[in-house]
């Protein structure tokens, strides 16, 4: 084992971590660097009452200063042939990660490190010598900036569950790598109510520029100034200092359709957040308070990335209560016109793809059923009638008929033209 400890410190010339780290798996409570030291120091010990002098060479190169005190003329140390001198550094790194954190709310955190093949296959050649299999590298550095993060800060490090990851890509520069933070988004769940016609549910970039800005949408790079997602979304970014957000609801209604009732579910993806615990019945009091006449939350609460899944799913299977206000291209009976909704009742709805999304949407027959269709009012040739639909049927097509698109439709079954003028969502039913 002799030889071969000086075959490695000849080719290797490693530091005492990289040395230690071949045994790091030998005895409980040491750290590598005191594996490697203590292995040189005993290299040294018998090199040196043994006279023998190119060992002690050897080891002054690889940092031993007690070598190097007891040579005439010792070598310079040397940069490690493994590590090239990044685990002596470890305290600058954690350095880094501190000052990036500082201001940052977080419970548990992770460090992870990225490294070029080389210093993998120095290692292992490294092992391969004395015949041991050691720690890599990888571990032992995030193991050790860890140690020094939770210092620093006083955090605990948390693998299993971390709001905060760190990585180090030493892969294109040891010197300086390339240093990455992954923030753990916060979840916010909860409905919306929008109680102003012609707001869309998400922002809408400019069909001509891309969101680039452009004389067509005044340079605002949006076709609509706002959106449920923006005015809801501004307060809670501010709440929690995100960076931006992402928008997940349970469905959509059009643009000049209000909804209304309880409100639809839907989750707001907060991304890069600053702040982990805010008081959201305070901020959903912000919330109302700022843009309550366009739009309000209700029941806001925090939820973790499965709801994104679960609120998309409720747009699949959730049925919805419509408020409608029809114009008849003349007046119908009010008999004929309650027969026309018992019969809607009774069919299956064969709903061709209507034209006004053709642009956005598969072209294809959907059927659906209506469960509950209710006159409300009725004068002449206007009425207002409500529908309980199943999800993803066309409402506003159900009463028009859409050229023939939808059968059968209100329109075709009283025999009279028939468009929806107005439109509200008045219940959102899980």
């Amino acid at each position: 084992m002799i030889d071969k400890l000086r075959e490695v410190l000849r080719r290797f010339n490693p530091c005492d971590h990289c040395l230690g780290r071949a045994f790091g798996y030998g005895l409980t409570g040491l750290e590598n660097w005191e594996r490697g030291r203590s292995i040189k120091l005993y290299i040294g010990m018998l090199a040196h009452l043994e006279g023998e002098e190119e060992t002690l060479e050897l080891l002054a190169r690889s940092g031993l200063e007690e070598a190097a005190a007891v040579l005439d003329d010792p070598p310079e140390p040397e940069p490690c042939g493994v590590c090239r001198g990044v685990l002596e550094k470890v305290d600058e790194f954690a350095e880094v990660v501190a000052c990036e954190l500082k201001d940052v709310e977080f419970r548990g955190f992770v460090v992870g490190s990225r490294w070029p093949e080389e210093i993998r296959e120095a290692e292992e050649e490294l092992w391969g010598i004395l015949g041991v299999e050691g720690e890599p590298i990888k571990r032992e550095f995030n193991r050790e900036v860890g140690k020094r993060v939770e210092n620093l800060l006083n955090v605990r490090a948390d693998p299993r569950d971390p709001d905060i990851e760190m990585v180090f890509d030493f892969r294109s520069s040891l010197e300086d790598p390339k240093f990455e933070v992954y923030v753990r988004p916060v979840y916010v769940r909860g409905r919306y109510l929008k109680l102003r016609r012609g707001i869309p549910q998400t922002k809408w970039p400019c069909p001509r520029c891309g969101g680039a800005g452009c004389p067509n949408c005044d340079f605002t790079g949006k076709l609509y100034t706002e959106s449920v997602e923006e005015l809801i979304g501004m307060v809670l970014k501010d709440a929690f200092l995100a960076e931006s957000h992402k928008f997940h609801a349970a469905g959509r209604e059009d643009i000049d359709v209000r909804m209304l009732g309880n409100g639809r579910p839907f989750v707001m993806e907060l991304l890069y957040p600053k702040r982990r615990n805010v008081d959201l019945k305070r901020v959903e009091e912000e919330i109302n308070r700022k843009v309550g006449d366009d739009v309000q939350v209700v029941e806001l609460e925090y939820g973790g990335p499965e709801d994104v899944g679960k609120v998309k799913d409720l747009s699949e299977r959730s049925r919805k209560r419509y408020r409608a206000w029809v114009k008849f291209g003349k007046p119908v009976p009010e008999d004929k016109l309650r027969e026309a909704l018992e019969e809607l009742k009774r069919c299956v709805i064969e709903q061709r793809t209507p034209r006004r999304v053709l642009h956005r949407r598969a072209d294809k027959v959907r059927r659906k059923r209506v469960h509950e269709a209710k006159l409300v009012e009725h004068d002449g040739d206007r009425a207002i009638v409500e529908f309980l639909c199943d999800p993803g049927l066309y409402v506003k097509e159900l009463i028009s008929g859409d050229a023939g698109r939808t059968r059968p439709s209100l329109a075709e079954l009283v025999e009279v033209e028939a468009e929806c003028e107005r439109l509200d969502v008045i219940e959102f039913l899980e």
